[in-house]
């Protein structure tokens, strides 16, 4: 699991209700899936973004860069989290 920071830079659809989600995602970008991010709601409880698939993606550093059909995003990794494989 990685927390993350998703920034949308563009879009030509619909917009998301903030340009920012701060949360959490099992997996990185990869092509020709959608891209999944969790975090705190807006205003109460918890949000899921789903992007539609993904088209392309460049690392900058330490920004993923990935283009979906619809948007252009970018990714900061804050920290890769490692889950206890102790029950």
């Amino acid at each position: 699991m990685y927390k993350v920071t998703l920034t949308k830079l563009s879009n030509n659809k619909n917009a998301l209700r903030t340009s920012d989600v701060v949360g959490a995602c099992f997996n990185l970008p990869e092509i020709d899936k959608p891209f999944r991010i969790f975090g705190a709601g807006i205003e109460i409880g918890n949000r899921m973004v789903t992007t539609s698939p993904v088209k392309s993606i460049e690392v900058i550093d330490d920004v993923i860069r990935f283009n979906t059909l619809n948007s252009t995003y970018s990714l900061k990794v804050k920290e890769e989290v490692q889950e206890d494989a102790e029950v």
